[in-house]
């Protein structure tokens, strides 16, 4: 009976092929590390992000922006039938109160965005409260020291969200079921507030 020779005593021709498959797996797997990393970091590389985006729509921060079409086309593919309305916060002057007032539409939503316009937090017209979206923006430390003027007999009711940078933009989006409902669904994105936070 004859065997098969064994890894050590493999043939010259046997240990290049040995050779050529494990330098092509270092290849490919070194290949799809620096894909996935560039996949990542591009955001943040580019100088056409989100909020690079914003900035070049909006005034200036806490000012809402209802999107045109043109800027539509900015933001690449948008979906005709919502209603896009921005502002740009800065935490660096203190937390920022953002609230929306929710007509009777099937569709709306308020999204945080970070200053590489990754997706923070999102809420839609099905958690408001009393008919208004409403939470305030902070960071870790404003958010601790909002916390320690309370007292335990009046706690505050008030969506406080943590964010990890102090600048970013919001976004808040309603749906127009048909074409004749455009210009409602542009009025309730419109309606979206962003202002700095009073303290209570």
């Amino acid at each position: 009976m004859r065997l098969a020779p064994s890894a050590n005593n493999a043939g010259p021709w046997q240990v290049r092929v040995l050779d050529a498959l494990f330098y092509a797996g270092v290849a490919v797997l070194v290949a799809g590390i620096v894909h996935i990393a560039s996949l990542l970091l591009l955001p943040r590389w580019s100088k056409a992000d989100g909020f690079a985006k914003v900035v070049a729509i909006t005034a200036a921060p806490l000012r809402t922006h209802l999107a045109s079409p043109v800027d539509d086309a900015q933001f690449g593919f948008r979906d005709p039938a919502i209603a896009s309305a921005f502002c740009r916060y800065d935490l660096t002057a203190g937390p920022v109160h953002i609230s929306l007032e929710v007509a009777d539409t099937d569709f709306v939503s308020v999204s945080v965005h970070g200053r590489h316009g990754r997706a923070l937090y999102a809420l839609t017209n099905r958690s408001a409260s009393h008919g208004v979206l409403a939470f305030t923006l902070a960071t870790d430390d404003q958010i601790a020291a909002l916390d320690a003027r309370e007292t335990d007999d009046e706690p505050s009711q008030e969506l406080r969200v943590s964010v990890p940078e102090p600048k970013g933009f919001v976004e808040a989006q309603a749906l127009a079921t048909a074409p004749s409902q455009r210009a409602a669904a542009e009025r309730q994105a419109a309606a979206l507030i962003c202002a700095a936070a009073t303290p209570k």
